[in-house]
């Protein structure tokens, strides 16, 4: 793992050169820190300095996803048969659970 002021850093390299679209679309005019970003793909060999100043992984891309920490949250199906108290706890429970995982690194 190569960490940069607490995060970790990798260069990212779509396999796919058509994928470089991903990679632009996913980069955010005004970033927050409720955005997350999902990269699908597998982990390569170090960048050579020149590529962009660090010595880091590659990580050779297929997919990214990009969306809000709400959105994520939202997406999750709560079960039909809950009560809205309940409903609302899942929410909660699901909130803290991603909470752990960002904080964890996964």
């Amino acid at each position: 793992m190569y960490v940069i002021e607490g995060l970790e850093t990798y260069l990212l390299k779509p396999r796919d050169p058509g994928d470089l679209p991903l990679l632009v679309q996913a980069v955010r005019a005004r970033p927050t820190p409720m955005d997350l970003d999902a990269v699908i793909g597998f982990l390569g060999p170090i960048s050579p300095p020149e590529a962009c100043g660090l010595v880091v992984p590659i990580v050779a891309f297929d997919q990214i996803y990009s969306f809000d920490r709400d959105t994520l949250l939202d997406a999750i199906p709560v079960p039909n048969n809950i009560a809205k108290k309940a409903a609302d706890q899942f929410r909660a429970t699901a909130d803290e659970l991603l909470g752990r995982i960002l904080q964890d690194g996964g």
